[in-house]
């Protein structure tokens, strides 16, 4: 299966409308303050919700200035406890960056809920099973960032489930952390269907 950034170029779609519905809730609100309140407390209030707005157009277009769109070959979807997924991860750059990790995790998830209805809590915990990473490296303009791997899952390992109030998961993960970024940034993920081993 190869796919194009599914999850992340949707995504950088759904932040592009928020943002721009955010500039232009931002606009209207002052518009209302400051026909309701005056200049100053309008302009104020405002100013706060643009300011926060501006910051977020800010940081994704420096973003999408650095890193081009990623390609990401993942195969199969689906596997049994014990099989391999096959990962090939080709990220281009736009600018010279330096990528302090860049990282293709397997992650097995267990959710257990409790409660019901509106009292109802979830508790979940993430482990990295398997990891193929890359640490510390430097591209230019119009290079590509290109990281492959087998993952297997353990053996020993739980199959896919869910019920009501538990769920065991797995996904594939790609992260990228560059230079003058505090956090990671997940690239991709994707579910991966774990399957029970023939036999067991």
């Amino acid at each position: 299966m190869k796919c194009r950034n599914e999850r992340g170029g949707r995504r950088a779609q759904w932040i592009r409308i928020a943002v721009m519905l955010v500039l232009a809730a931002g606009v209207a609100w002052f518009c209302l303050k400051v026909w309701r309140q005056g200049f100053r407390t309008g302009y104020i209030l405002a100013a706060v919700f643009q300011v926060c707005a501006l910051l977020l157009t800010l940081w994704f277009f420096l973003l999408r200035l650095k890193v081009g769109p990623a390609e990401i070959s993942l195969t199969p979807a689906e596997v049994p406890v014990g099989g391999e997924v096959c990962v090939t991860w080709r990220q281009p750059f736009n600018r010279r960056v330096r990528v302090r990790k860049a990282a293709i995790k397997l992650v097995f998830a267990e959710l257990t809920g409790t409660g019901g209805g509106k009292g109802s809590r979830i508790y979940g915990e993430e482990t990295v099973v398997r990891q193929v990473e890359q640490v510390d490296r430097e591209y230019g303009a119009g290079e590509e960032l290109v990281l492959s791997g087998r993952l297997q899952v353990p053996p020993t390992g739980m199959h896919s489930f869910k019920s009501e109030d538990n769920e065991l998961s797995w996904d594939v993960q790609i992260m990228l952390r560059i230079e003058g970024w505090k956090d990671d940034f997940m690239v991709y993920r994707r579910a991966l269907k774990v399957l029970p081993r023939i036999g067991r």
